[in-house]
């Protein structure tokens, strides 16, 4: 980031592994196969100033807020990097709140919906006028 003063975030790859003998049920099994980019909290290295143009993290989700936040991110076109080193090792097991919650589709879903809502709502305003 130091080298790109456009870059705004960057996100490591994260490896996902079993505390126990299967994974639990809700548990996405491709996760497992290998690292994915770390689009989470814990893998997040991000510039003050992104905050000010996407905002904090929405505290009115449960789980899922770290989703919430990564897609106005990607609605606001703020430029992010995936670096390709394992910054996060998690550990899946029955207890994980991302897994246990009862409303985390529910909160996905709104998630996704406020996303769908920011671009149509772009979609209307038309194009901006460069000058």
């Amino acid at each position: 980031m130091e080298a790109d003063a456009s870059l705004q975030f960057t996100v490591g790859m994260v490896e996902h592994f079993l505390a126990g003998s299967s994974p639990p049920p809700g548990f996405r099994q491709d996760l497992l196969d290998g690292p994915v980019p770390g689009l989470i909290m814990e893998a997040l290295v991000a510039r003050k100033s992104v905050f000010d143009r996407v905002g904090l993290f929405d505290t009115s989700f449960a789980v899922a807020e770290d989703t919430d936040w990564f897609a106005r991110a990607k609605d606001a076109g703020v430029t992010m990097k995936v670096l390709p080193d394992i910054l996060v090792r998690k550990r899946v097991h029955e207890n994980n709140s991302s897994l246990n919650t009862a409303n985390i589709n529910h909160l996905l879903l709104r998630a996704l919906r406020s996303s769908i809502d920011r671009k149509a709502q772009k979609t209307h305003q038309g194009p901006e006028n460069d000058g």
